[in-house]
């Protein structure tokens, strides 16, 4: 008869064995799926590494595209700024010519045919001089009248002065008017005589601007009167 102690004591080792071999497979299958879980995320990590490698490499290539039309386009102002800056300076010398050559046309006239001149009211000339304060000229304009039998003329006088103003884009063209300019207490300047008349008075130039002609704007008084016109070259009389 079999002894029922020997009975448990072998039921006991079966059972220990059992376990043995149950937590034995449970590690084997817990590494297993270490190795899978990390060869995974290896997968995963290389993926995401060569997506962010093609993403900095567009980026990269946007950058170099970019900056070749930012060089591109800094080159075209140059240029832009270049040609307008030769534009102003020949537009200058253009007028300059222009107030010298109506200058000896009138001065010619005078000489060779005088009865040839304009009858009435005429602005025969303009001078500056520099002022004790900076940026500040002193200015003579002398009216004539070429007729034979001088009655008495009346009118007034406008006076601006055209050039180009330094801004923050470059240069730009202006005309100032010598309200803005004068210290006058009339303005526009009055005048009346019978053969000539001197005017007088100051011009403030604005910081930044660079004078190039004053144009003079003469109106008679009457129905029939017509405004007289002329341009002066800025140019200092040293006195």
């Amino acid at each position: 008869m079999i002894d029922s102690r020997h009975l448990l004591v072998s039921e006991n080792r079966w059972q220990r064995h059992l376990i043995r071999v149950g937590l034995t497979l449970v590690v084997c299958l817990a590494v297993a799926f270490g190795f899978w879980l990390g060869g995974q995320t290896a997968l995963r990590n290389s993926d995401y590494t060569s997506s962010l490698e093609r993403l900095d490499h567009a980026h990269r290539a946007k950058i170099a595209e970019l900056n070749g039309q930012l060089i591109d386009a800094r080159l075209a102002q140059t240029v832009d700024q270049q040609a307008s800056q030769s534009l102003r300076s020949l537009i200058s010398e253009l007028r300059g010519e222009v107030a010298e050559l109506e200058e000896e046309v009138v001065f010619y006239k005078s000489l060779m045919a005088p009865s040839s001149l304009a009858k009435g009211l005429q602005i025969s000339d303009f001078e500056l001089l520099p002022a004790e304060e900076g940026n500040k000229y002193a200015f003579r304009l002398l009216l004539t009248q070429a007729v034979v039998r001088r009655d008495w003329v009346q009118g007034a006088v406008e006076l601006s002065v055209r050039g180009w103003m330094q801004a923050d884009e470059g240069e730009k063209e202006e005309s100032l008017s010598l309200a803005d300019l004068g210290a006058q207490d009339v303005y526009p300047l009055r005048f009346k005589f019978r053969y000539f008349q001197n005017l007088t008075g100051l011009i403030s130039l604005p910081d930044g601007f660079r004078p190039e002609l004053v144009v003079v704007a003469a109106t008679p008084k009457g129905k029939a009167a017509q405004v007289l016109q002329r341009s002066f070259r800025w140019a200092l009389n040293a006195g």
